[in-house]
């Protein structure tokens, strides 16, 4: 139908515009009436559109805390193996953690990049170098994972590094820390 249509059948039958209105706004008086309700040991009372609205926002508000939430975060799981122990993390913007972990025992510090959820496989990195670090780092490791990158190791023992991890170009670290 196009517009010319449309105002010949409103002004050849007024009813139309009748039977329009009653479904916007009904008829039913019964439909307005205002009843009690009881929220937070109050009795309010509202008609149905009020309802109708309270509802809507009520699931618009849900809807964005949940989807607000935090995912699950990344805890590390000794994927450095034996022997080391995280000594700092740093998060991955929203999406991981990056560790860093150190064995007293050989002197070296292990980085890895972990995400909060394993899932497809996405480009996750995980770089470690004595500080400072140039264009490029000493011990790195970067592809496409499920989970996390790493573990990569270097003997930094008594002198700071640098760390980071990368998840789908956001990255996380720190430079210039752990020093001894």
């Amino acid at each position: 139908m196009d517009f010319a249509q449309d105002i010949t059948e409103i002004t050849s039958r007024p009813h139309a515009i009748a039977a329009r209105r009653r479904v916007l706004y009904p008829a039913d008086p019964r439909a307005w009436t205002a009843r009690p309700v009881t929220f937070y040991n109050r009795t309010v009372t509202l008609s149905n559109h009020s309802r109708r609205v309270a509802a809507c926002v009520l699931a618009a508000v849900t809807g964005a805390v949940l989807m607000t939430s935090p995912a699950a975060a990344a805890t590390y799981a000794g994927e450095c193996g034996a022997g080391y122990r995280v000594v700092n993390s740093a998060p991955i913007g929203r999406l991981g953690t990056v560790f860093l972990a150190y064995s007293s025992a050989s002197g070296k510090n292990c980085v890895i990049a972990k995400r909060h959820r394993a899932g497809s496989r996405v480009v996750i990195e995980a770089g470690l170098g004595v500080h400072p670090v140039g264009p490029h780092w000493p011990a790195y490791q970067g592809d496409r994972f499920t989970s996390y990158a790493g573990p990569v190791r270097l003997a930094a023992a008594g002198r700071c590094v640098d760390w980071m991890g990368r998840i789908s170009g956001v990255e996380g670290g720190k430079r210039r820390t752990n020093c001894g």
